[in-house]
């Protein structure tokens, strides 16, 4: 016997099923319905499917647009990126052409190794325009053309980087205003789901005329397409564990930078209920700075990725997406 606690889920709230599917499905069901409204039966059914249809429809267009400005904003401020990047390395030569590497003198420019600035992190580089200037007027022996570059620089930046933050915030919230949203029509279909399995009672061959499965599950995937997210960072009190996040990404990599702590560690786990380490994914020293594929996150027993901080003291672990 099939167990009962089935019949009281929503189908719909399985996380393969992406908005396109749910619409493509919604849109189909519609039609079923409308091609054998008899006697108008289905006016009602049809009304509020459709109403709950088009507010998902309106804010996915708008999250879809917001989220194609942010993709603009963020090429902006790579090309940003790249080109502080080319300032970094003149820097290094500018500086030991009359400071010996190594020096104190050096070390105010560059107190972190040179590759902590030619790999920075995205929401370091204002932080490290703003060094570099400040570095620059302190030391007008070293000419004004590089103090020049990184002030013109920042002007450039730190607007770039403003709209870029922004628009992000926008699709998260329209992220969160679009789930509201998906889960008023997932509730719309399950009540019409329920609905049409009490019209034809004992015969689901005629009920089943009114859902297109095939619409949601096109290519039969094994898991949820996994989502690329932007650079984040987590914080890990003493003895503290943290679900990552991270999923199996063919072709990607996940860059760790340890800003804080000095005894990380990453584990992959069988389950994120108990987050019992499993196998050591990545041992995260003090300032660390590692690229890992996340191809090795491929097994299925140990499917989820955590931080476990093993020291007294707080850290922090940014991460980021390299392809």
């Amino acid at each position: 016997m099939q167990s009962i606690e089935m019949y009281f889920k929503i189908p719909y709230e399985d996380k393969e099923i992406t908005d396109d599917r749910m619409i493509n499905h919604v849109i189909n069901h519609i039609a079923n319905m409308e091609a054998n409204n008899v006697n108008h039966l289905f006016d009602s059914r049809i009304a509020a499917t459709k109403a709950a249809l088009l507010l998902l429809q309106t804010k996915k267009t708008s999250k879809d647009e917001t989220k194609t400005e942010q993709y603009s904003s963020t090429i902006t401020v790579e090309e940003y990126k790249d080109a502080f990047v080319i300032y970094v390395r003149r820097t290094a030569g500018n500086v030991s052409a009359t400071y010996i590497k190594g020096t104190p003198e050096y070390k105010l420019f560059f107190p972190k190794p040179l590759k902590y600035y030619t790999r920075p992190l995205r929401g370091m580089i204002g932080n490290h325009i703003d060094h570099f200037i400040l570095r620059y007027t302190e030391h007008p022996e070293l000419g004004t053309t590089l103090l020049d570059a990184f002030t013109d620089l920042k002007d450039a930046f730190d607007p770039a980087s403003t709209t870029q933050q922004n628009k992000i915030a926008a699709v998260k919230s329209l992220i969160a205003v679009t789930s509201v949203e998906r889960k008023a029509l997932n509730h719309q279909m399950y009540s019409n789901i329920l609905y049409f399995a009490d019209l034809h009672m004992g015969e689901p061959q005629y009920a089943k005329v009114f859902f297109n499965q095939s619409l949601l599950f096109p290519h039969h995937p094994s898991k949820a397409e996994p989502v690329v997210e932007e650079e984040f960072s987590l914080i890990l009190q003493g003895n503290e564990t943290k679900n990552t996040g991270l999923v199996n990404i063919v072709g990607k990599k996940a860059r760790f930078v340890v800003i804080k702590g000095t005894n990380v560690k990453a584990y992959t786990v069988a389950s994120l209920d108990d987050m019992e380490p499993g196998t050591e994914f990545v041992d995260l020293a003090a300032e660390a700075d590692v690229t890992c594929d996340m191809t090795q996150l491929g097994d299925d027993n140990n499917p989820y990725l955590i931080l476990r901080n093993l020291g007294d003291d707080e850290a922090e672990v940014v991460i980021d997406w390299v392809d």
